[in-house]
């Protein structure tokens, strides 16, 4: 896989971030709609998206709470400014606030979000571990969270020598979530792909 394609995947920026941002906006509908089923949200949720990317796993937030508030973050500017623009509407209504932000540092009380999302995006956390535990952290008691990805080998030789990027077994993922203090995580596969759902 190209290296700077990766790295824009990993953090999208200019131009190139704006092409890939586009394209994962495509390319992760039918997983997303996959994974997103195994899920119910309530209608007027608070509801989170972690890594929001190009803006479209918020849109389908706003779709699935139309009394909601719903949240997205990323650590990169490019993705931050697409997410906006993908759904200026909601923005300009005072439904959807995005914001740059870090998994490892969520800008979010204790216990103030009812759902949150993280579609292939767990693989550039730099700390996993402490990234579900802030996730944990901020989630209402029964909170909901739901991680997406399509990729499940460690080993793929398209990945080699990437030190920006972790590639997680389905089966070590959901023991980490586990770990991070969630209970009655489930684990569903699809082929290659997997989803995890989490309480608080």
């Amino acid at each position: 896989m190209d290296d700077l394609y990766l790295r824009n995947a990993a953090k999208p920026t200019g131009e190139m971030g704006t092409e890939v941002l586009t394209r994962m906006n495509e390319h992760h509908k039918e997983l997303a709609d996959w994974a997103f089923s195994h899920v119910s949200i309530a209608h007027d949720a608070t509801a989170l998206d972690i890594g929001c990317g190009g803006g479209a796993n918020l849109e389908r937030l706003l779709n699935l709470c139309p009394q909601g508030t719903i949240l997205g973050i990323d650590y990169s500017p490019t993705s931050v400014q697409m997410s906006i623009e993908h759904n200026q509407a909601a923005v300009d209504a005072g439904r959807l606030s995005v914001q740059e932000a870090s998994v490892d540092n969520l800008p979010f009380a204790d216990s103030s979000i009812d759902f949150v999302n993280a579609c292939e995006t767990v693989y550039f956390w730099p700390h996993v571990v402490h990234g579900l535990a802030e996730i944990h952290r901020i989630l209402k008691p029964n909170g909901t969270l739901l991680i997406i990805c399509e990729m499940a080998d460690p080993h793929d030789p398209r990945f080699a020598g990437v030190n920006y990027l972790t590639v997680y077994e389905p089966e070590e993922l959901h023991s980490l979530v586990r770990q991070a203090g969630f209970t009655g995580a489930e684990l569903f596969k699809q082929d290659e792909q997997f989803c995890i759902v989490a309480s608080r």
